[in-house]
């Protein structure tokens, strides 16, 4: 389809095959399982770390790693994070673009790859 956003293209094709968000997740996760990514189970909404009051966003539980703090069982990650964000919750409901609660999908390496291979992963998986 010429001119049309790939993006938009993908989300048509995906609710076309009425596979939905719990699909898309089930394929994203998949998809960087089959590219050399152990896959995390989505972390508590308090996190462990003292700076921060919630988990609001998918690397928060990757912290440790990131920091040096803790060593990963493998270098290449992915997951779909709960999150939580309060930073504009007086305004939740005003339009779509406010939300409290949703899940973030992620794929990280841990000193493996960097942004090069991280966008052609993320091209292929479109």
């Amino acid at each position: 389809m010429p001119g049309r956003p790939k993006i938009t293209f993908c989300l048509d094709l995906i609710f076309a095959n009425k596979i939905g968000f719990p699909g898309l997740i089930a394929t994203f996760l998949k998809y960087f399982e089959n590219n050399d990514h152990n896959i995390l189970n989505s972390s508590s909404l308090i996190p462990h770390d003292d700076t921060l009051l919630f988990t609001a966003a998918g690397m928060v539980p990757l912290k440790d790693y990131f920091m040096g703090a803790k060593k990963p069982t493998h270098m290449n990650l992915t997951s779909s994070q709960k999150c939580v964000r309060t930073v504009d919750i007086d305004i939740v409901g005003e339009t779509d673009r406010h939300l409290t609660f949703f899940e973030m999908l992620g794929n990280f390496s841990i000193n493996n790859y960097f942004k090069e291979e991280a966008i052609q992963l993320a091209y292929n998986f479109i």
